[in-house]
């Protein structure tokens, strides 16, 4: 065996003890937040408040992201986060999540919330769609802690039915989210935030280019082509508000439009975009904390 010079032991011994006293003062920290969470849960019930809180942990994740991580970096450090925020919340209740197919969702589901959630598949109809009623079942029974999970791209489902968008995951990402959590409580104002409303236009669609299908893994591609359709969308809505992104529902000529800010139904840009001619109809379809977009390297 190999000796180790006595002063590089001597060092490597000093370091250890110095990292193990930093691992007991980290340990007391997690159990008292773990205390305190137990208290906020009381604070909670006696509030009518609800368990999963995504403004709450926007607020977390921009917090962390303001302060020096180095040498890690926020999604690092963000993993460790997530792990201690989803073992406080199944000390307070466990956190029910409905989905439309467990198979493609529950890997990410369990991923993001941790392993002590239920996840449950909405039930079938006899045409083989999602019943409306059982999400409305799904709001209206236990609106504390049940939480319907839809895919991004499937904006336009009826398992938003009886609840409205009020968060997103994974909460970092490199453009936009991939999935929306739908759930029965208020919007909650944080300090960025995304509001979604679905539109039907009169006479208007969108194009989509003999290109799209030979580019649509070109990610550089499809961005520029979605920024240039966001300036005809804005042109169009005859908004001055940045467009944050939109998706297509071409068949019934809907679109699902995120612009940046907070704008519920009483706002008057929603009551301004109601009165342009060019709309048909237009259905406001949640508002939730804006996720951080971050490109590691860039």
């Amino acid at each position: 065996m190999k000796n180790i010079p006595k002063e590089k032991s001597s060092s490597l011994k000093t370091l250890r003890r110095e990292l193990d006293l930093i691992d007991n003062n980290i340990l007391q920290m997690i159990v008292k937040r773990a205390q305190l969470a137990t208290k906020i849960y009381e604070a909670k019930k006696s509030d009518n408040s609800f368990v999963y809180q995504p403004v709450r942990e926007a607020e977390i994740l921009r917090k962390l992201n303001s302060s020096d991580l180095s040498p890690l970096d926020i999604t690092k450090v963000w993993d460790i986060w997530r792990t201690m925020i989803n073992a406080n919340i199944s000390l307070q209740s466990t956190l029910r999540i409905h989905v439309w197919d467990k198979k493609e969702t529950n890997t990410d589901i369990l991923s993001y919330f941790g392993p002590d959630v239920e996840v449950h598949e909405l039930p079938v109809a006899s045409d083989g769609s999602r019943e409306r009623k059982s999400a409305e079942d799904v709001m209206l029974n236990n609106p504390q802690s049940d939480i319907i999970v839809i895919p991004f791209s499937r904006w336009d489902s009826d398992y938003s039915i009886g609840g409205k968008i009020i968060g997103a995951f994974p909460m970092i990402s490199r453009d936009t989210p991939k999935y929306f959590v739908v759930g029965k409580n208020n919007f909650l104002k944080s300090s960025d935030d995304i509001t979604l409303f679905s539109v039907v236009f009169n006479n208007w669609n969108i194009e989509i280019p003999k290109e799209f299908d030979d580019n649509k893994d070109d990610y550089e591609w499809v961005s520029r082509w979605f920024s240039d359709l966001k300036k005809q969308m804005q042109k169009k809505l005859e908004i001055d508000i940045e467009i944050e992104y939109l998706i297509p529902n071409p068949g019934v000529k809907k679109y699902l439009i995120g612009v940046k800010g907070y704008f519920d139904e009483s706002s008057q840009f929603i009551k301004s975009l109601s009165a342009n001619d060019s709309i048909q109809s237009i259905e406001l379809k949640g508002i939730y904390p804006n996720i951080l977009v971050y490109n590691k390297g860039k």
